[in-house]
């Protein structure tokens, strides 16, 4: 655990966790073009379904409805949240976020999905 709070965990290790944890998400918060040419993780087999929201736009600029886009998604203060973007840098900021309106349980996959999830032989599926 980090100074702020968001654990950081290995990819592994996190999708181990959501196949038991039925209170979990995992949130990915990269651009659309990211989940089209590199895809994305595959929740399917665990028979959970990923969140995609985008935290920075294709501006480079964070994407101002960010936070009431997820509140929309009425998802319980008490989940574990598992962030993923390509590297673990986007992630973080959303757990931070996310920490600011009052989730507690939040984790930033390590390498993201680019050097964490698809390395690992993680499912994957293109967008």
């Amino acid at each position: 655990m980090n100074k702020l709070n968001i654990i950081e965990i290995k990819a592994i290790d996190a999708y181990e966790n959501l196949k038991k944890e039925k209170d979990s998400v995992l949130l990915d918060v990269r651009m659309k073009n990211e989940f089209e040419s590199e895809g994305c993780p595959d929740l399917r087999p665990i028979n959970k379904e990923l969140v995609k929201l985008t935290l920075i736009m294709p501006s480079g600029m964070e994407n101002k409805d960010f936070i009431s886009e997820f509140k929309n998604l009425n998802i319980d203060t008490n989940y574990n949240i598992y962030c993923i973007c390509k590297s673990g840098v986007r992630s973080m900021k959303a757990g931070l976020i996310l920490k600011s309106i009052g989730y507690k349980n939040l984790y930033n996959i390590i390498g993201g999905f680019s050097f964490g999830w698809k390395p690992e032989g993680l499912p994957s599926i293109k967008s």
